[in-house]
């Protein structure tokens, strides 16, 4: 589902379907929900909360370098969009 919607660019829905899993979601969640972040540069401020997470998860550190280079590519789209 957060992927289903992240490719809609609904990324304020596929947020909340990722907040309010009656589980936490892993990893992987949280890297589809960055990624189409950088694919709509759309909102930040999902971007950031999404690698806020994904770096508070244990098992997160193996994405680390790909979620550090999403959200390199959104803070760059951001700025060069102004």
């Amino acid at each position: 589902m957060i992927d289903m919607f992240g490719r809609l660019g609904c990324l304020d829905i596929s947020e909340k379907v990722a907040v309010n899993m009656p589980f936490q979601p892993n990893p992987v969640a949280w890297v589809v929900l960055l990624s189409s972040c950088a694919k709509h540069n759309d909102n930040i401020a999902i971007a950031h909360g999404a690698y806020s997470y994904l770096m508070e998860t244990e098992e997160g550190h193996s994405d680390d370098v790909v979620a550090c280079v999403l959200m390199s590519n959104i803070y760059a789209a951001c700025s060069n969009a102004k």
